[in-house]
């Protein structure tokens, strides 16, 4: 029977990700210098420069961190790189490439209240780690503004100055590479849309993997567009959706219905070795009373017994909430479990039911399933 997953839906997408992009693919942030045009004053004419965004929403804006998730490519070592590169060069007009990854920044059957309480950032193919929406702060209204004026900021910095307005165009062919960071590797980006349960970073890395097999440099690619792709991704991959629908692949739009069993298998590919990929992103799921979303569960009452051996994907929406997950039980035994409510009541809301659900993998936590 399927229900509604809520964010417990990015299960789903992060399986057809890494599976599409690999779980060690690193997303590259360039900047290239294009040649003078004929009868612009040759080497004494002002060149353009564009950075290309390769998909990386997470970048930092001094320098590189390699020990970093958001952060782990910087725009101040870019920018080094490329007054490297400038030489005595010292003005520059500037550009950005969004084309890679083209598409509306915010999904028509998002609530446009949910930017400002900071439920949903916009969507981009680049972005600064800093500015990932935290409930109850709003998103940024353009993030590929504010990577691009990041990066102006770091090039003044080493004394080049952007003169102009930074503007949206493609980068021509045959332009010159001066500059080059990479991110880190897919699995950990995914590592930070789960644990955060984030929404914009959940969509922006599909709709990559999509461009990545489906290339159309500059076409506007939908939010139903990239979902359709995903279900039938999951369905190549052996998947039964039976009466599965996808509104989007993040779960936060009304309209996605899939069934427990589905994601307990995906959870059970990513547990089993079946799925390597998978596997990372599964073991990078938030740990109960520790760690992302899970920080504040099972920290109290009977549900403690799950604290530290449980890991889960969470989900929540006005009327639902869900969990899906592993847990090692008392006798050690690895359990996957797939839990989906959503005809939540009002009366008694969103907490008693995430209690309710806490409960029952605690339980499974304190049984002894052998024999």
């Amino acid at each position: 029977m399927e229900h509604t997953p809520a964010s417990s839906l990015k299960l789903l997408t992060a399986s057809v990700v890494v599976d599409t992009l690999g779980a060690d693919t690193r997303l590259p942030t360039t900047v290239v210098r294009s040649a003078p045009a004929a009868g612009t004053g040759g080497a004494t004419a002002t060149p353009t420069l564009t950075l290309v965004a390769g998909g990386d929403t997470l970048l930092g804006t001094g320098a590189s961190a390699p020990g970093r998730i958001a952060g782990h490519a910087g725009l101040q070592t870019l920018a080094d790189q490329v007054a490297k590169a400038l030489g005595t060069t010292k003005r520059v007009t500037l550009a950005v490439d969004t084309s890679l990854a083209a598409g509306p920044d915010y999904a028509p059957t998002w609530d446009p209240a949910f930017l400002a309480e900071g439920i949903v950032g916009k969507v981009a193919p680049i972005g600064l780690g800093t500015d990932l929406v935290a409930v109850g702060t709003p998103g940024v209204s353009d993030p590929v503004d504010r990577a691009s004026e990041a990066f102006v900021a770091a090039l003044a910095r080493r004394g080049v100055t952007v003169i102009g307005e930074v503007r949206r165009a493609t980068a021509p062919a045959g332009a010159t590479t001066v500059g080059s960071v990479e991110s880190a590797p897919v699995a950990d980006q995914l590592a930070v849309a789960l644990q955060r349960s984030d929404n914009a970073l959940t969509e922006a890395l599909a709709r990559l993997a999509y461009r990545r097999v489906t290339p159309a440099p500059g076409r506007a690619t939908s939010f139903a567009e990239v979902a359709t792709w995903v279900r039938g991704r999951l369905a190549a991959q052996g998947y039964d959706l039976a009466d599965a629908r996808m509104a989007d692949v993040c779960g936060l739009s009304p309209g996605s219905r899939v069934s427990a069993r589905l994601l307990a298998d995906a959870l059970v590919r990513g547990s089993t070795g079946a799925s390597p990929g998978l596997a990372r992103v599964v073991a990078d799921l938030p740990v109960a009373g520790l760690s992302g979303t899970l920080a504040e569960r099972f920290v109290s009452g009977g549900s403690v017994a799950a604290a530290g051996v449980a890991r889960a994907k969470t989900g929540t929406l006005t009327g639902v909430s869900s969990l899906a997950g592993t847990v090692v039980t008392a006798d050690g035994e690895l359990l996957v479990y797939a839990l989906l409510a959503d005809q939540v009541p009002s009366a008694t809301g969103t907490l008693a039911a995430r209690s309710a659900l806490d409960d029952v993998v605690a339980t499974l936590a304190r049984c002894g399933c052998r024999g």
